[in-house]
């Protein structure tokens, strides 16, 4: 049940609520992830919840650039994520990814906190903001704390509990070449498996850096940077599932790769490769 609800004007109120009402206090910014989870005919514990709305706290909304760097920030809804002109200019492949998360209902009220936040390996912004190699800030009672993207599975236990995502920064690359698919099993629904190839040229040379990012289905993002295209996509996405099924067997992790799962990353894989090559002619879907 909702016990209270505590309107934060500054992240340290809500930090400070956070606390005073730990364990139950809970971050309500859109609350697409939240509030379906508490509905009575959902939420099965008897337990005392406290919403603590942070979603009009000023220094926690918009996009700016700075010093080469988007900063994002974590009440901005995906709808503002991907029309902004900033975005769409530097960063295209992050506003595709916004436009890909379910309604425009549900992008109208979600935000890109609540998403990065949420602990899913299936969020939308996950993918891209790891290939793009996007940092975060994370406040806590102690200070801040910045760390990659990928690095947020470490850090997911505080969120929300004894901390807050307080920014999000893209560095902006010189021009940048990618191919981006995901694939949901519901219309409308959170991505199952995203993957996206992208390519840096390097400056004064003839030389590319490339990168397969893939994530999803209980699979937080993996970096490929040593897959090459030069086999073609098929070539491509055998190393990749090869390369985790490897992983999978060395660490002891079992039930992931099942056919199914197999052969759904193939196909992702493989679109996202047919996208990146669409994207070498000048096509953008």
């Amino acid at each position: 049940m909702i016990k209270g609800y505590v309107r934060a004007k500054s992240v340290q109120e809500a930090l400070q609520a956070l606390i005073e009402n730990r364990p139950w206090g809970r971050v309500l910014a859109g609350g697409t992830d939240l509030l379906p989870k508490i509905r009575p005919n959902r939420y099965k514990k008897a337990a005392p919840l406290v919403l603590i709305d942070i979603k009009r706290i000023g220094q926690l909304k918009g996009i700016t650039l700075e010093d080469n760097y988007l900063l994002l920030g974590p009440v901005t809804t995906l709808s503002e994520l991907a029309g902004n002109e900033l975005v769409v200019n530097h960063l295209p492949v992050l506003a595709e990814a916004a436009r890909a998360v379910g309604s425009p209902e549900i992008r109208n009220r979600g935000t890109v906190g609540g998403n990065l936040g949420s602990k899913n390996p299936g969020a939308d912004l996950l993918v891209p903001l790891v290939a793009l190699g996007a940092r975060v800030k994370i406040t806590t009672a102690a200070g801040n704390i910045e760390a990659d993207v990928q690095e947020l599975r470490s850090l997911s236990g505080r969120l929300g509990h004894s901390a807050l995502l307080t920014g999000v920064s893209v560095p902006i690359s010189p021009p940048v070449r990618y191919g981006y698919r995901r694939w949901a099993e519901k219309s409308m629904g959170r991505a199952y498996l995203a993957a996206l190839w992208i390519v840096h040229d390097q400056k004064g040379t003839n030389r590319h850096n490339v990168r397969l990012v893939l994530g999803g289905a209980n699979l937080w993002p993996r970096v490929f940077s040593n897959i090459s295209l030069d086999d073609g996509a098929e070539g491509a996405a055998t190393a990749v599932i090869g390369a985790l099924e490897r992983e999978m067997q060395a660490t002891g992790g079992k039930g992931f790769w099942s056919v199914y799962r197999r052969q759904v990353a193939r196909a992702v894989i493989l679109e996202a490769c047919e996208a990146f090559e669409e994207s070498t002619r000048g096509i953008r879907r």
